[in-house]
């Protein structure tokens, strides 16, 4: 197992095993973008609507991961654990991806939410096999890093495919219109089947290093015990809500207050260009500091950044100081990518060394739950406060009371959470150093197991 768990992926399986993020961020990157902010204009829904239709919708997901988590770690088959389930969510998806990309202009609430739903369910049935399926790929503590890298340069590249759309040669304007959002689903439709059957045919299943079955009640106990998953999780639920209410606001911050609408799809498609050249320098820092002083590191750069964005004047001239803006936002904040999912599978081999059992699958399940409950708490106050403050999507002008709170929702409360997240990363306990420990004992311990069973 020491052989096994060190040995070195190839390229190609690597990239195979992270094509899926490529497909799912085009499907799911819209929904925290400019996708509530099309459906406002294009269709029925108000924007109160939308901010509780996400805030439901997120939560009912959040609850759905234990499900999937919990029945992909207990899953037989002849193809693996978690393959099967990512399958069985693709079909899911792409199904819901049809909805919600196509929707006429009377659709309302109940269109939004059910889509939503149902695209959220796909999401998961898909996202958190994957998730621990790469705690179980490798065990090495700098290789998870790499393999998290192949995903964070393959998940923005999906998001920079979508947004391409709108600048194809034959539509109208480059703004997000029901004809490109259209397109966009198609492209979803074609392309996460492509990526998923590439990452099962291809990517190996990995090693488990604990099959002992468990309860639901053993599964209760053990992360209730866990205490580097809850300090992580507290790290991560903070932060989310400060991304949930940054990421809310910040297309209707350039749309209504910048007057950048239509350069919307170019912002974006920059802004993940650059973070993807950045993760190899980010990659350089966590082997070099680890992963959790790395995220410290990212969080304080971007909390640094925000307040920036406010001393941009609205109007054309406000479209290079915006993108530079952008520019340094991707390069602060690339540690994110790389070292979250990571720092979860040091976790499940945390578990797996005190209870003997592999529940990597409900790990990445409460993660899920826990941080997508803390974004849609986040996207839903957003969404809440904007709409309180009196802002209108369909109005021509804004009040100075719904700019007021545009600058709160977009920056000075995400700055002042961010910090918090920041202060609690930097104390979370499992380095370099003491996941190598870790992992050593497994070692010691599949080896005298594999020793007990021989003839």
């Amino acid at each position: 197992m020491a052989a096994e768990s060190s040995k070195k992926l190839t390229f190609h399986q690597l990239f195979a095993f992270a094509l899926p993020g490529f497909a799912l961020s085009m499907m799911l990157g819209p929904i925290g973008n400019f996708l509530p902010v099309f459906y406002a204009k294009h269709t029925s829904i108000s924007m109160a609507s939308i901010g509780l239709a996400l805030l439901l919708t997120r939560i009912a997901d959040a609850f759905s991961d234990q499900i999937v988590g919990y029945l992909s770690d207990i899953t037989k088959s002849r193809f693996g654990q978690r393959k099967p389930w990512m399958v069985a969510g693709t079909l899911v998806s792409m199904g819901a991806a049809l909805a919600l990309y196509n929707p006429g202009p009377e659709a309302g609430f109940a269109y939004f939410f059910v889509a939503v739903l149902f695209l959220y369910f796909g999401w998961t049935m898909v996202a958190v096999p994957h998730m621990a399926w790469s705690s179980e790929i490798t065990r090495d503590y700098n290789e998870r890093s790499k393999v998290s890298s192949f995903s964070a340069v393959l998940s923005p590249l999906g998001f920079i495919v979508i947004l391409g759309v709108p600048y194809l040669p034959f539509l109208k304007s480059t703004e997000i219109s029901p004809q490109a959002v259209a397109i966009m689903g198609l492209v979803i439709l074609v392309a996460l089947p492509t990526a998923v059957g590439w990452a099962v045919t291809v990517a190996p299943r990995g090693h488990t290093v604990a099959a002992q079955n468990h309860s639901l009640r053993d599964l209760f106990n053990s992360v209730r015990s866990n205490r580097p998953f809850w300090h992580f999780m507290a790290y991560a639920a903070i932060g989310q809500i400060s991304m949930g209410l940054l990421g809310s606001a910040m297309v209707v911050y350039m749309d209504f207050h910048l007057k950048l609408g239509d350069k919307i799809s170019l912002i974006f498609i920059v802004n993940m260009l650059v973070m993807l050249l950045t993760v190899p320098l980010w990659l350089k820092i966590v082997y070099r500091i680890g992963k959790h002083r790395a995220l410290a590191a990212s969080g304080i750069f971007s909390m640094l950044l925000l307040p920036l964005v406010l001393l941009i004047e609205p109007g054309p001239d406000a479209l290079y100081p915006f993108l530079a803006w952008m520019v340094a936002l991707a390069v602060a904040g690339g540690a994110n990518a790389l070292a979250v999912g990571a720092i979860m599978g040091d976790i499940v081999d945390y578990d797996i060394l005190k209870t003997r059992a592999n529940r990597a699958g409900n790990y990445y399940a409460f993660m899920g739950l826990l941080t997508k409950a803390s974004a849609a708490v986040g996207g839903g106050l957003g969404f809440a406060l904007l709409g309180a403050m009196g802002f209108d999507a369909k109005a021509q002008q804004q009040t100075a009371m719904a700019i007021m709170g545009l600058k709160l929702t977009f920056v000075w409360i995400p700055v002042f959470l961010g910090f918090f997240a920041v202060a609690l990363i930097l104390m979370f306990p499992l380095d370099a150093r003491r996941h190598g420990i870790i992992r050593r004992r497994l070692e010691q311990r599949t080896a005298r197991n594999a020793a007990g069973a021989t003839p």
